[in-house]
């Protein structure tokens, strides 16, 4: 993938390998992201090096990372045992009723100020450590998701196990509510099973919050169990309130690559991932730095930031569409939230 600049190309990509040939010529000081584990292991694993010349750690580095839930309530959920699946909770549970979803009976609660499951770390291996929900008429579940600070959200993932049955994946929808402000959102299936949200593009993502709601889960398997749905954890992505990134178009074809909110007179930093994750600089002036993208993670190009806000067209191939690009700024090292290709 390439990302040209209409009367800027100085940096020669080499996409098949994975790192900047002449990257030195458009911003010295910077050094190329670049492979170091040789060809039979090529795009799988990569060494990443940034240093942008006279960066110092800016505060909104921490806009960047990645928000921890340190608990979560739910409403209307079915108690561990529905459906013969089981699941964890460690706050005060209080049952509600008993009702049945799909011919399956369930007992229906209401779990607050505790943690489980859902942010225990593991994604979830089988039916015995991933959380079914009932959804139907009988039970709504709303989870409401408690960060350890104040955050803008990029992206929510809702994790499942792979293999083995008909259940996980069949998210196609729900509504987030952040800041008092709620939207739906279609999701997609990146990874098996692992229904991503996106809010990067979103009013939402420009909001910071310690609180994060989900509700009206949409099903849309076709197992027939049109009244449970799964998650077995709950992954969110920091954004950036201030410097912030937006990619549209189409993919393969052109693509926009648009900021606002930079500073002026800066050179910035097109960085590419193949998903969205945690990457930190290790060395050089802006060495802790967190990135918000992982895998393959390689520098496309550098632009300069004009006024504070602009954008730039560039040509993506099939082999980037459905991944992330974000953005570092040279001088604070501060990044904008990671937004994916379309």
């Amino acid at each position: 993938m390439e990302l040209r600049h209409s009367d800027q190309f100085a940096v020669a990509f080499r996409s098949k390998i994975g790192y900047i040939l002449d990257i030195a010529r458009v911003w010295p000081g910077l050094i190329d992201i670049h492979n170091q584990i040789g060809k039979e292991r090529i795009m799988k694993q990569v060494s990443v090096l940034v240093a942008l010349a006279a960066c110092t750690l800016g505060s909104s580095v921490a806009l960047a990372q990645n928000p921890v839930i340190t608990s979560y309530d739910i409403a209307d959920a079915a108690r561990s045992g529905f459906g013969g699946w089981a699941h964890t909770y460690g706050g005060t549970i209080v049952d509600t009723g008993s009702f049945s979803a799909n011919g399956f009976s369930f007992t229906r609660a209401d779990y607050s100020g505790g943690s489980g499951t859902l942010n225990d770390g593991s994604e979830g291996t089988s039916a015995g450590d991933t959380q079914l929900f009932a959804n139907n008429a009988n039970a709504h579940p709303k989870i409401t998701l408690h960060l350890d600070g104040s955050y803008a959200i990029a992206s929510i993932t809702l994790y499942s196990f792979d293999s083995g049955n008909s259940i996980p994946g069949t998210i196609v929808a729900c509504d987030v509510t952040i800041g008092g402000q709620t939207q739906s959102f279609n999701t997609t299936e990146p990874t098996l099973h692992d229904e991503f949200i996106d809010l990067s593009n979103s009013p939402l993502g420009n909001i910071p919050t310690n609180t994060v709601i989900l509700d009206n889960f949409v099903w849309g398997g076709n197992n027939g169990l049109n009244e449970m749905f799964c998650i077995g954890e709950i992954g969110l992505v920091g954004g950036s309130t201030g410097f912030s990134l937006n990619v549209t178009g189409t993919c393969p074809g052109t693509v926009t690559v648009a900021w606002r909110n930079a500073t002026p007179s800066r050179q910035l930093a097109i960085v590419f991932g193949n998903n969205q994750g945690n990457t930190t600089i290790p060395t050089g002036p802006c060495a802790g730095t967190q990135l918000g993208v992982q895998g393959s993670v390689r520098l496309v190009n550098t632009i300069g930031s004009g006024s504070g806000s602009g954008s730039v067209n560039g040509g993506a191939g099939t082999s980037a569409c459905g991944h992330f690009l974000q953005l570092v700024e040279s001088g604070s090292c501060d990044t904008s939230n990671v937004a994916r290709i379309p």
